[in-house]
């Protein structure tokens, strides 16, 4: 048998050939049905027995196996309406839960076909409104998504307010779980390649003059938190007009962040 496909695979598989038929291997049944025979002995006494035709009943193929391909095997590949009638007879708890399980398959089968052209041509047009109706829900959120970026991307790259980039960078430390200043140093370092804006040499330069004034007045040195408060990247970039550059790679990051992929 060529093209076999499973179509149910749930207790042993029941297979459908190209031509539409429903069968199921007899050797997988016989090992199902624990029957006390071998194998070929066995399908050959309910052939007989029971009056089953080859190519109506089942369909007996022939294959070489074995290393040198000089071994025959023979398969029978039976009806589901014959699979079930040798369950039953084998008489035992085994042979009728595998026939209730031809019987469900069958029954699967039957309501998943159209009966009438009628009924084809009904669940041809049904299956033609779900496509339709899942094509506009898709590009109406297409739709919502391109707006959702647009309007993301305008509102951060707009002329910044330094505490408006303040807050983007909390808001994508939050989105993103990153700590506040990997999110500083990672947007200074695009910075430094892309434009050669050295945002923390300016700030530690700064921060030297500051304390060596400072020094020269009084004798001693700012603390290190005072310092950080006295000048930072954002007064910086500010006072250098670089904040918008700053904000615009920052809103690259918030909307590959805040924007699923699909």
């Amino acid at each position: 048998m060529d093209n076999l496909k499973v179509i149910v695979n749930e207790f042993f598989p029941v297979y459908e050939s190209d031509t539409g038929a429903r069968l199921v291997n007899a050797r997988d049944l016989h090992t199902q049905l624990v029957v006390g025979k071998d194998f070929t002995n066995w399908i050959k006494g309910r052939i007989e027995k029971y009056g089953f035709v080859d190519k109506e009943d089942y369909f007996l193929t022939v294959i070489k196996t074995g290393e040198r391909k000089n071994v025959l095997k023979h398969e029978y590949w039976i009806r589901l309406d014959t699979a079930k009638e040798l369950a039953m007879v084998q008489n035992n708890e085994m042979g009728r839960a595998i026939r209730k399980y031809f019987i469900e398959v069958e029954k699967r089968f039957k309501e998943s076909q159209p009966k009438t052209q009628a009924e084809m041509l009904l669940q041809y047009a049904e299956q033609m409104v779900r496509n339709e109706r899942e094509n506009a829900e898709r590009d109406q959120k297409i739709r919502q998504l391109e707006t959702g970026v647009e309007t993301l991307a305008q509102n951060l790259t707009a002329v910044p307010d330094h505490r408006k980039v303040i807050d983007n960078v909390n808001e994508y430390a939050r989105w993103t779980r990153v700590g506040h200043n990997e999110v500083y140093n990672s947007i200074y370092s695009i910075l430094k390649a892309q434009h050669g804006i050295d945002v923390k040499a300016r700030v530690e330069n700064e921060r030297r003059k500051l304390n060596a004034e400072y020094y020269q007045r009084t004798g001693k040195l700012y603390a290190e938190s005072t310092l950080k408060q006295k000048v930072n990247g954002i007064d910086v970039m500010v006072r250098m007009s670089w904040l918008d550059k700053f904000n615009q790679i920052l809103a690259g990051f918030l909307t590959k962040a805040k924007v699923p992929t699909t």
